[in-house]
């Protein structure tokens, strides 16, 4: 792996970590101010961290600087699978009648290494700045 790959899977850790954060704390807040279930609070939660992590992930880790517009629509193609994803582990979770918690920390490893993988290669590979110039 160059380095450049490497700075950028560090990027998009931090910028992912926030956006995780913003997921977990909304989730719980949620849950504790409205009737919505588990399942329904955590795709709320994640609709809530999305703009944030298209403008971290855009700017900051891929400094893309493409059509905002293609490149929306590709990330939040990503984050569909993403949303599908996430709301599968919490429902079965919760048919497993596992703490909350046990199945937002699977989708926070889940979910990221699959929406790195399909933002490297999709959304913003075609876009991306050469580091050099920047």
């Amino acid at each position: 792996m160059n380095l450049s790959v490497f700075y950028k899977i560090i990027r998009f850790c931090i910028v992912g970590g926030l956006a995780s954060l913003i997921y977990f704390i909304s989730t719980h807040v949620i849950l504790a101010h409205s009737s919505l279930g588990e399942v329904q609070a955590s795709v709320f939660a994640y609709l809530v961290a999305i703009p944030f992590s298209f403008i971290g992930q855009k700017y900051f880790t891929f400094k893309a600087y493409g059509n905002p517009l293609v490149e929306m629509t590709l990330f939040i193609i990503s984050h569909l699978l993403g949303l599908a994803i996430s709301t599968g582990v919490v429902f079965i979770s919760n048919a497993m009648a596992l703490n909350i918690n046990i199945g937002l920390i699977a989708v926070i490893v889940l979910v990221p290494i699959i929406n790195f993988i399909f933002m490297n290669t999709i959304v913003f590979q075609h876009f991306e700045l050469d580091e050099k110039r920047i």
